[in-house]
């Protein structure tokens, strides 16, 4: 070979050197990890991703199989003995013992005479929990449009349950007729919530019982000076639980608006809410006249034996106490 030839062969040797550090350099810059393997497991090459994102030295890593779980080795075995072009998702051990969960490409390549396998693995945690987060979301609104008839049906039945109670009542006037709209609007507001909520399942107990409190009070409290405080956990509860909750909470108040200032034109109504050990707890207390307790056990209201009937609902347990003043505590699971 002449002198001539000897430059051509050293400019071409040069250049392709350059291209393969060029590719080199481009896949030690890419976000997925790659491996260069042999047909045995050990690493003949990997990009500086795949170090990044495990947390090894080149040299701390010498086969494939001492980044990947015992459980997945013979599914790669098999792959390097038929050479087939596979996908599969495996997870990544990294240097501190966590896992990074991969889909992975392999492919088998020849050089120089010799088999090499191509594992092209690329993170998809981020992917699995947005799959995830829609898979949840999906399987809450099939489950909100399967029990959307069943829910407007049972609070159909209510409205209609407390009509008849309210027919049977005598004396019937407006402010009857009031009362019982109060109470259809007290389960409205509950599905305003929902429609307004990003959780279509539960409802933000505590800003529901504000806004219901303050349409009341505006409704009831003309002429006075009603101070209204509240102390309800942030809890979300469940559409069945709120819904006699939130009923509870409107007889409760409406009556305390009504009589418990017979005489005043100021007082105080207390609304606590909160979880207490396994149970979940709700008082409504007020410093007015006073209620006499026996009142409670003869149902003669319907709104306290509107009360009655919706903690039996809630499985819960009922307390009064009349003297200087009314407190109502009722405890339920929810």
């Amino acid at each position: 070979m002449t002198s001539t030839d000897d430059g051509w062969e050293h400019t071409i040797k040069k250049d392709t050197l350059h291209k393969l550090q060029r590719f080199k350099n481009l896949l030690d810059h890419t976000r997925d990890l790659i491996f260069i393997v042999e047909t045995d497991g050990k690493i003949v090459d990997v990009n500086e991703s795949s170090l990044i994102n495990l947390e090894y030295s080149k040299d701390e890593i010498d086969s494939i199989f001492d980044i990947i779980p015992r459980g997945y080795h013979e599914n790669f075995k098999k792959i390097f003995s038929t050479k087939e072009k596979s996908s599969i998702e495996a997870p990544l051990l990294k240097k501190d013992g966590n896992f990074i969960l991969t889909e992975m490409n392999l492919d088998t390549v020849k050089f120089n005479r010799d088999d090499y396998a191509v594992i092209v693995a690329r993170d998809i945690r981020q992917r699995k929990k947005l799959e995830d987060e829609l898979r949840r979301s999906l399987e809450e609104k099939e489950l909100l449009l399967k029990e959307v008839h069943h829910r407007v049906k049972n609070n159909l039945q209510i409205i209609s349950s407390l009509l008849s109670l309210q027919s049977m009542t005598e004396n019937m006037k407006n402010g009857t007729f009031k009362e019982t709209q109060d109470r259809i609007r007290s389960m409205a507001l509950i599905h305003e919530r929902l429609y307004q909520s990003e959780d279509f399942a539960r409802i933000n107990f505590r800003k529901y019982v504000e806004k219901l409190v303050k349409y009341l009070l505006h409704s009831y409290s003309v002429g006075k000076s009603i101070n209204m405080k509240l102390d309800v956990e942030d809890l979300y509860l469940s559409i069945d639980t709120t819904i006699p909750l939130g009923l509870i909470i409107n007889e409760l108040v409406t009556n305390a608006l009504k009589y418990a200032f017979n005489g005043r034109n100021q007082g105080t109504i207390y609304i606590k809410f909160k979880r207490v050990g396994d149970n979940l707890e709700l008082k409504v207390e007020d410093d007015g006249v006073g209620f006499p307790e026996d009142k409670l056990q003869e149902n003669k209201s319907l709104g306290l034996k509107l009360v009655n009937i919706l903690v039996r609902q809630l499985e819960g347990r009922i307390s009064v106490k009349g003297h200087d003043g009314s407190c109502f505590r009722i405890v339920f699971k929810e």
